[in-house]
């Protein structure tokens, strides 16, 4: 029974890419609550009623056409990091690991020409 509970629960990853992958998510929601801060009803004017902040620039949402194809790359990347096929199949045979990383790479470009 202990191994059948062990088999679902996925192995805890302290790696580098994680922590890579965890830097580029926090990236992600900070660049996110940038983009939603013009639509917050009279912040930008209880900033400019700060002394010194006067001639704060204003903060715009960023276009889309640029903003959402970077962001969506960025989330897939951030995916592929903390879930490689690559990595998860290194143990089953190397004929298995080179299929996971020729998919991460299938992945990876994909993403990249969309």
């Amino acid at each position: 029974m202990a191994d059948e509970a062990s088999l679902d629960e996925p192995p805890a990853d302290t790696g580098f890419m994680r922590n890579l992958a965890m830097v580029f998510a926090f990236i992600l929601v900070v660049v996110g609550m940038v983009n939603n801060l013009p639509t917050i009803p009279g912040l930008l004017e209880t900033i400019n009623s700060i002394p010194g902040l006067e001639n704060l620039p204003r903060i715009s949402k960023f276009s889309s056409e640029f903003f959402f194809p970077i962001v969506f790359a960025l989330m897939m990347i951030v995916a592929l990091m903390t879930t490689s096929f690559g990595k998860a199949w290194r143990k089953e045979g190397t004929a298995k690991m080179l299929a996971g990383i020729g998919l991460d790479g299938l992945f990876l470009l994909t993403t990249i020409m969309i």
